[in-house]
């Protein structure tokens, strides 16, 4: 098993591996680690063995200060973390500690993502770029066909 992407929050870290299975440590303050806990990891944690991606095969990660997306090969895009600026849309609690599917891209095969501080985007196979979250000056509600 190879790593093929790596990732880098703030404080932790993802690895994606050329089997499609994604690792994660660091600093866990809002369960960005994706391991249930708020408990710091010191060492890898094989994510794919939780929740709601178990056994899917990871194609992409992105990492930011306090929350983490995984994108699997069906081109559904999985979150955890912080979610106080609404990096994945509308959710509920503030603080979402295990894996779950990012609202409000039903229907979208997505094939690429990223995370800033305070936000999540996403790209759709028709070229649709998708963003969520808060930005300083206004927030950031994006569907812009390039």
């Amino acid at each position: 098993m190879t790593a093929v992407q790596v990732a880098c929050g703030r404080f932790h870290s993802i690895a994606l591996t050329s089997n499609g299975t994604a690792f994660t440590w660091g600093l866990n303050d809002f369960s960005q680690v994706g391991d249930g806990t708020t408990t710091n990891r010191l060492l890898p944690f094989q994510i794919y063995l939780t929740g709601l991606i178990y056994k899917k095969r990871i194609v992409q990660v992105a990492a930011s200060a306090r929350h983490s997306i995984f994108l699997a090969a069906d081109g559904i895009p999985y979150g955890v973390g912080d979610c106080y600026y609404y990096q994945f849309g509308n959710c509920y609690p503030l603080v979402m500690s295990s894996v779950f599917v990012i609202a409000g891209l039903t229907g979208k095969k997505i094939v690429r993502v990223t995370a800033g501080t305070m936000t999540s985007h996403f790209l759709d196979s028709n070229g649709d770029l998708y963003g969520i979250g808060y930005n300083t000056n206004w927030p950031v509600s994006l569907n812009y066909d390039f």
